[in-house]
């Protein structure tokens, strides 16, 4: 496994994928709404249920309350008693785990959201060069991950069906669902990313991820399967398990990785 020295960054310098984002400044828990028509909802995210993305579909109006300055970062906190207000736009799974909302609004459209973890300074500056540019691939990450005892698998992710079958489930005008397929995308997209196999994945398109698994040489592939599966329910519950996985065996050198994820 030499040939993991040679590994690069393949990452775009002027531009910054939302997961390069998070990884950069080890974020978890964190959201970008952007405005549509008259309304605000999550458009990319990490850390964010199903229903929480679907539940911070909110009016202008609304967000004009909570914050109507640009450039101002304003923390909502349960002990100063401003938190209340912006919990009606997560899940009852998650409103109870938070007890920090820290919101940055950098123009009338856009508005970003941390929650639980102090927003770092530094980070402020990259909030506007996040666009829908690919991820960047570090495969030199897998230098301190591969070892004799150790194989890397190689698995194509399609996740289509299932977040739209949770969407339809959730909400029964077709119409407006469609407006939150992309979103839950992102959300799953970005576990493989951030998570799961950070570094190492790529995103092919927008309900598709390559990624490459490090593991165990005794870990069978089904009980990978399944341990994503068990994560990812935590998004879309129990259509988790109608998400489709390809793999397409081990891989053994760090060209037959590139290729297999189509890195540009």
């Amino acid at each position: 496994m030499g040939l993991l020295s040679k590994a690069g960054n393949l990452g775009n310098e002027k531009e910054l994928a939302f997961s390069d984002f998070i990884n950069k400044y080890k974020l978890k828990f964190c959201a970008v709404l952007e405005k549509e028509i008259d309304y605000f909802l999550i458009k990319n995210s990490i850390g964010f249920d199903g229903v929480s993305i679907i539940s911070s579909y909110s009016t202008s109006d609304y967000w004009e309350g909570i914050c109507n300055d640009y450039n101002v970062l304003n923390v909502f906190t349960t002990e100063n008693g401003t938190l209340a207000p912006l919990l009606q736009l997560f899940s009852f799974a998650q409103k109870d785990d938070i007890n920090c909302i820290s919101i940055y609004r950098s123009s009338p459209n856009r508005i970003f959201m941390l929650c639980n973890q102090q927003f770092p300074n530094a980070c402020l500056h990259d909030l506007a060069l996040i666009t829908d540019c690919k991820n960047a691939v570090n495969l030199s990450t897998l230098n301190h991950l591969i070892t004799r005892e150790s194989k890397v698998i190689k698995m194509e992710i399609n996740f289509e069906e299932a977040v739209e079958s949770f969407i339809q489930a959730q909400i029964k005008d077709k119409n407006k669902s469609k407006i939150f397929i992309n979103s839950v995308y992102n959300e799953i997209t970005n576990r493989f990313l951030c998570y799961f196999s950070k570094d190492v994945s790529y995103r092919i398109d927008l309900n598709t991820v390559r990624s490459i698994f490090v593991v165990s040489r005794d870990l069978t592939k089904e009980h990978l399967v399944n341990h994503i599966i068990l994560n990812l329910s935590g998004v879309i519950g129990n259509y988790s398990e109608i998400i489709n996985f390809n793999i397409s065996g081990i891989a053994n050198s760090i060209p037959e990785i590139n290729e297999y994820l189509q890195v540009e």
